[in-house]
């Protein structure tokens, strides 16, 4: 089921940016924003991988910024998790730091456990992301598709290991 959600969002997505690239009458932009720093919440990912994700992210400069986040797996089989990672976000297509449109290289680090088990695992995530964000106000709404490739070291978390996507949609708090 999770596979068939993912590829019908995988599809909508490029649908969406083939259309977006095909308009000769496309001319937004988007809006500056004087905020420097967004935290937000990721619940989307909770529906579609079962990760709880928040995100700090601030401007580096005119054109890019830093994302940290902080995950957490509340059950995946007889394993939990928790995670940490990062990204560097390069604005692109007329957008200024941290409003529009971003692609970023991304790196995860997660460390499973199991009490029952008695077995410990660490899954670093390596792949990229593209991002928009709006802010409005105070409050941001930031849609976000990413790839990655888990490397296990052996040990199989099968929801974390090797390829797979993800999808989320922040909803924060600028400043």
């Amino acid at each position: 089921m999770k596979t068939r959600i993912a590829n019908i969002l995988s599809v909508a997505l490029v649908s969406a940016i083939c259309l977006g690239g095909l308009s000769q009458a496309s001319f937004g932009q988007a809006r500056p924003s004087s905020k420097t720093s967004d935290i937000s919440i990721g619940p989307l990912s909770l529906l579609v991988q079962g990760v709880i994700s928040v995100q700090y992210e601030w401007k580096a400069s005119q054109t890019s910024s830093w994302a940290l986040r902080g995950e957490f797996v509340p059950t995946s089989g007889n394993f939990h998790a928790f995670g940490v990672g990062a990204a560097y976000r390069f604005y692109v297509a007329d957008s200024r730091a941290i409003t529009g449109l971003s692609v970023a290289p991304a790196l995860d680090l997660f460390f499973f456990g199991s009490s029952s088990l008695q077995q410990n695992y660490t899954i670093l995530s390596i792949g990229g992301d593209i991002a928009y964000k709006w802010i409005f106000d105070q409050f941001s709404v930031e849609p976000l598709v990413g790839v990655r490739i888990g490397v296990t070291g052996g040990q199989s978390v099968s929801a974390f290991s090797g390829f797979y996507p993800l999808f989320d949609c922040f909803l924060g708090y600028a400043f």
